[in-house]
């Protein structure tokens, strides 16, 4: 999983010295984020959530969590 499953969610609600929170793979969503117009791969990241209200969170706006490489 993306962040080796930590919530992306919760990290963004995290102080300055707090710990990552680890997802749950039953709290889990695989995102379908593009597929490369030269070759056809789809890329596909798994998410882990620690809860559900998190997982919805991410469903509603995932660019505002998705890396930005």
């Amino acid at each position: 999983p993306v962040l080796h499953g930590n919530d992306v969610v919760a990290y963004f609600s995290l102080g300055k010295w707090s710990h990552a929170t680890m997802g749950l793979p039953n709290f889990a969503i695989t995102w379908h984020n593009w597929t490369d117009a030269r070759d056809g791969t789809n890329y596909s990241y798994t998410w882990w959530f620690s809860s559900e209200a998190n997982r919805q969170r991410f469903l509603r706006n995932p660019w505002k969590y998705a890396p930005r490489y």
